[in-house]
């Protein structure tokens, strides 16, 4: 197995060095600064995360993922081939509610597009993630899994990278969402 080594894609920013793997280059990119090419990738991860359990359509609220990343309270990994994007990790970060003085991420979308999974990426994304999550001096990481509303079952993946089940959410749709007003 080929390791991950340095980078110097034109891409990325920060100075927690890109990686290279197998072809693909992984590294932290502004949403502001792909903000076109990305909305492709994210309604096409919404037709397969959030179908399963929302009853009206999504429509992903850029401008609240702006404010949060403008603020330090969102970060974004990306995936690349031959200069496009084809996967995307987000996290909001914030203070952990129960332990004071802890900060936490939360994941809000782990994504590779079905024709470039191959084996190992999503986890070398992860690790790349996790990597400057804790630079930056996050103490923990929660990912969320949709399989019981028909999602991907993520239990064993993320058992391999060291996660453990802590909760189950359960979502009850109490107001019809209007859209056009």
């Amino acid at each position: 197995m080929m390791l991950a080594e340095r980078d110097n894609s034109p891409y990325y920013y920060g100075p927690h060095s890109p990686v290279a793997y197998l072809g693909y280059h992984i590294g932290m990119e502004r949403m502001v600064d792909v903000l076109p090419e990305i909305r492709s990738l994210h309604k096409e991860e919404c037709a397969v995360t959030e179908a399963c359990w929302l009853s009206f359509p999504t429509e992903i609220n850029y401008f609240m993922y702006l404010s949060a990343e403008q603020s330090k309270q969102l970060i974004m990994f990306t995936v690349r081939r031959d200069g496009e994007i084809v996967g995307n990790l987000l996290y909001h970060i914030k203070p952990y509610e129960n332990v004071v003085g802890a900060l936490g991420a939360t994941d809000t979308g782990l994504y590779i597009k079905p024709d470039f999974r191959i084996p190992n990426l999503a986890r070398k994304l992860m690790e790349y993630a996790e990597s400057v999550l804790k630079q930056v001096g996050v103490h923990y990481i929660v990912h969320g899994d949709k399989a019981p509303v028909g999602g991907a079952d993520l239990k064993n993946f993320f058992g391999r990278q060291g996660y453990k089940p802590f909760s189950v959410s359960y979502v009850k749709e109490i107001n019809p969402l209007e859209r056009g007003l």
